[in-house]
């Protein structure tokens, strides 16, 4: 009797632990963390740039400047993609609000509108005898449109005045402008980069038809050659004026 009565007493002492319907103690509960991400998108419509454009230059974070382009750092940390919507013209933007915000602002400086220049200008043909005596007759008088940065060119095709004029105008901020490109006439090429006033007479660039390299050279400078006891001529691009159109109808 008093065996039992101690057996029972040791059964009540051992702690009982409910089981699940299978029979297995269930698990304590698990705290669950939720991470909540900051990524956002945002579409930016372009009002003047172009979006597959822009979106290359935000990658390399370029710059346009009067004297061309320079690359910068790329995109800030935190953008995870740009994609161009050439059909809305548009740049899907996805990363944290901070990195979106600072790439919305280098887009306000490459989403300006292009910078439209009249360029007019003169071909001048100067033709030298052997005794030095020379005479200027005037080709052309062209007119060409292109957009600041943006090379245009324009040419004739005629018996001894054929040529081809190449331009690239950049506006700089003092008013002046600084032209570069080239001239081909009479199988030669020359080239040039001047900076000149918006209203100016310089010449720019010039091609002789003379077997004499020192007479190509100065023509090609814009000078006046030397004649060396042969008759030569010279094709020479006059710039007139450099014009900025932009905005106007």
């Amino acid at each position: 009797m008093r065996a039992a009565m101690a057996l029972l007493t040791l059964v009540c002492l051992i702690p009982c632990t409910p089981t699940s319907a299978r029979g297995r103690a269930p698990v304590a509960d698990q705290k669950t963390v939720s991470v909540i991400s900051s990524t956002v998108t945002e579409v930016v419509r372009l009002r003047y740039a172009d979006a597959p454009t822009t979106a290359q230059r935000l990658r390399a974070h370029q710059v346009v400047k009067p004297n061309g382009v320079s690359a910068g750092a790329g995109l800030p940390a935190g953008i995870e993609g740009i994609v161009a919507d050439a059909l809305t013209n548009s740049l899907i933007i996805t990363g944290d609000p901070d990195a979106i915000a600072a790439v919305k602002k280098r887009i306000e400086g490459l989403d300006v509108q292009a910078r439209s220049v009249l360029i007019r200008m003169k071909v001048l043909r100067f033709d030298f005898d052997a005794a030095g005596n020379w005479g200027v007759e005037l080709v052309s008088s062209p007119a060409i449109t292109t957009l600041d940065n943006v090379a245009a060119s324009i040419g004739i095709q005629g018996d001894g005045n054929s040529f081809t004029a190449e331009l690239t105008p950049h506006l700089n901020a003092d008013g002046t402008v600084s032209v570069e490109g080239g001239l081909r006439a009479n199988g030669q090429r020359s080239t040039f980069r001047r900076q000149v006033a918006a209203r100016t007479k310089a010449i720019l660039t010039g091609v002789a038809d003379s077997p004499s390299a020192a007479i190509r050279k100065a023509a090609a400078a814009g000078r006046i050659p030397t004649p060396k006891g042969e008759p030569f001529t010279v094709l020479y691009l006059q710039l007139v004026s450099v014009e900025e159109t932009t905005g106007r109808r």
